[in-house]
C-alpha cells in the first residue's frame, strides 16, 4: 500500500528519495569528518611529540654543553679531610690587592666544564710535582680580558676537589708512603696506593666548588710551562657574578665591551653583592673602558 502511494503521488517518492540521499550523504559526511578529525589529531600529536622531542634535545644539548665531574659522584662515600690540609699562606686572599699582585691575568669567565679532580703530581707535564693533594681541572670561556690577555678558551687548574685517596699518593715520596703503609699494615690495610676510598680537600677554609655554567671574575696566573691558568685566592679569587638585565648567554662579540656593567659580584661566604665596576675600581684601581 505504501509503496503504491508513493508511485502515485511523485512528490512523497521524490521527498523519500531526498530523505535517503542526505541521510546517506549525512552518513558518509560524519565518516569523512571523523576520519579528518583523526588525520587531525595524528598531525597535532606528531607536531605535539616533534616539538616535544626538539624542546628535549634542546635541553639536553644545553645540559650537554656544560660538565662537572662532581655530578657523578655519590657525596655519601665522600671523607672529608679539608681540616688537616689548610694552606700556610705568604699572601691574604682577603686582600683583593695580594691576589692581584700574585696574577698575570684577570678576566670575567663562564665555566664550561670541571672535567676532574686529581693531583698535580701524577702530571709529568705539571711543574708542582711535590703536590699530592687534589686540584681540580676544567675550562673556561673567557668573556672579557680585564688585567691581560687570554685565549678564548683556556684550561684552569684550581686547588681542592675530590679524588680516590690512592691517586693522592702515587707520586708522593718514598718515605711518606712507606710511613703510612707501615701504619696500615699493622691495622690488615691494604697499601695506601690501592685505595679507592674517595677524600674531599679544599685547601682554604670556606672555598667552595666553581658551578659549571656560572660566570665569574677570576683571577689567574698563567703558567706558561703548564699551559694553564692557575686560579688564585680561592673562594675570593673566584668570585660569582650575576645580572639578570645582562645573561651572559645573550651576549654577543658586537656588546662584549659592555659586559659587566651592570654585573655585581656576589661574596659566597656572606652572599652580599658589591657591583662589579665599583670593586674593579675600589679594590684594585682598575676602571672598565667606557663603551
Amino acid at each position: 500500500m505504501g509503496g503504491e502511494k508513493m508511485k502515485k503521488n511523485p512528490i512523497v517518492f521524490l521527498l523519500a528519495l531526498s530523505l535517503l540521499a542526505c541521510a546517506f550523504l549525512m552518513i558518509n559526511f560524519v565518516k569523512e569528518n571523523e576520519k579528518k578529525q583523526v588525520a587531525a589529531e595524528k598531525i597535532t600529536t606528531t607536531s605535539t611529540s616533534l616539538k616535544k622531542k626538539a624542546l628535549k634535545n634542546s635541553i639536553d644539548s644545553s645540559e650537554r654543553k656544560y660538565y662537572s665531574y662532581l655530578d657523578e659522584i655519590d657525596q655519601s662515600k665522600v671523607i672529608n679531610q679539608s681540616g688537616g690540609s689548610q694552606r700556610l699562606l705568604m699572601y691574604n686572599p682577603e686582600i683583593p690587592k695580594d691576589i692581584q699582585s700574585l696574577s698575570t691575568n684577570i678576566v670575567i669567565g663562564k665555566v664550561l666544564s670541571l672535567d676532574k679532580a686529581d693531583a698535580p703530581a701524577n702530571d709529568p707535564s705539571s711543574p708542582y710535582n711535590g703536590e699530592i693533594y687534589p686540584w681540580t681541572f676544567g675550562k673556561i670561556q673567557v668573556l672579557k680580558n680585564i688585567q691581560g690577555e687570554l685565549a678564548s678558551t683556556i684550561e684552569f687548574a684550581r686547588p681542592g676537589g675530590i679524588m680516590e685517596e690512592g691517586r693522592m699518593f702515587l707520586n708522593d715520596a718514598k718515605e711518606n708512603v712507606d710511613k703510612l703503609n707501615r701504619g696500615r699494615a699493622t691495622r690488615r690495610m691494604a697499601p695506601i696506593q690501592q685505595s679507592r676510598q674517595l677524600v674531599e680537600i679544599l685547601q682554604y677554609e670556606g672555598d667552595f666548588y666553581l658551578e659549571a655554567g656560572e660566570t665569574y671574575l677570576f683571577y689567574v696566573y698563567w703558567d706558561k710551562e703548564w699551559n694553564k691558568g692557575l686560579i688564585m685566592g680561592y673562594q675570593y679569587g673566584s668570585l660569582r657574578l650575576e645580572d639578570e638585565q645582562q645573561p651572559a648567554e645573550e651576549l654577543t662579540q658586537r656588546n662584549r665591551r659592555a659586559i659587566g656593567k651592570t654585573w655585581n659580584v656576589v661574596n659566597e661566604s656572606t652572599k652580599e653583592t658589591t657591583n662589579l665596576t665599583t670593586y674593579l675600581k675600589d679594590e684594585l684601581g682598575i676602571e672598565l673602558p667606557a663603551e
